[in-house]
């Protein structure tokens, strides 16, 4: 979503991943499954590659999520903080 050229951009990506969620989560192809969500979303195919592509962008969130298990323990998704302390 990072790499999106602006925020109405990504807002309308966002809106069609989740609305679609169901059908591309569970996709044998999830990769292009999500390139036309993308598409839907008002992301050009060569803008989808590009960002999907980016080893930096990938990197970046693997350590992200990385940290949140080893260091704020995250077990599962969703995970919520309040005032930096675990909802249990």
């Amino acid at each position: 979503i990072q790499c999106l050229p602006d925020n109405d951009t990504r807002q309308r990506f966002v809106k069609a991943l989740f609305d679609a969620q169901d059908t591309w989560a569970y996709e044998s192809d999830a990769l292009a499954a999500l390139a036309t969500i993308a598409k839907v979303g008002g992301v050009d195919q060569a803008t989808f590659d590009k960002c999907q592509s980016n080893k930096d962008s990938e990197t970046a969130i693997l350590n992200t999520r990385q940290h949140a298990v080893d260091v704020k323990k995250v077990s599962s998704t969703p995970y919520f903080f309040v005032n930096g302390e675990p909802l249990k």
